[in-house]
């Protein structure tokens, strides 16, 4: 458990760290991939600032969770948002043949790669996973 522990601060640190950004320096991270925002477009970062946070907290909080079960249900829902995020920039990606979405894409399914890993070998057998 204290790989997955260490797994998960990492996420929430790096997680926090996205939303910092987002807040105080809102097109950056667009911009890393090719789009460009005014500044009535910034909302949209605000709003991912706050999915982002909340991901934080979630990752944080759940360090301190000792239930198979409930680890699970923590670590398949951050592999969903990693999952379904590189496939919906999947689209985008091969639309503008943009690098930083591939390497974003590579980066979010290794994510969900480690997680799954965690599910497979650490909470599969404590008896908690599905």
């Amino acid at each position: 458990m204290k790989r997955l522990n260490l797994l998960l601060s990492a996420h929430a640190a790096i997680t926090f760290v996205a939303a910092c950004v987002l807040v105080w320096f809102p097109s950056v991270i667009p911009a890393l991939v090719g789009v460009t925002l005014s500044e009535n477009q910034y909302l949209i970062c605000y709003l991912l600032a706050a999915f982002e946070l909340c991901m934080a907290y979630l990752s944080w909080q759940s360090r301190r969770i000792n239930d198979p079960h409930a680890l699970s249900v923590v670590v398949k829902t951050i592999m969903l948002l990693h999952g379904s995020s590189a496939v919906l920039e999947l689209d985008v990606a091969l639309q503008t043949m943009s690098l930083a979405l591939m390497v974003n894409i590579v980066a979010r399914l290794i994510v969900c790669g480690v997680f799954y890993c965690f599910v497979l070998r650490v909470l599969r057998l404590r008896g908690g996973a599905e």
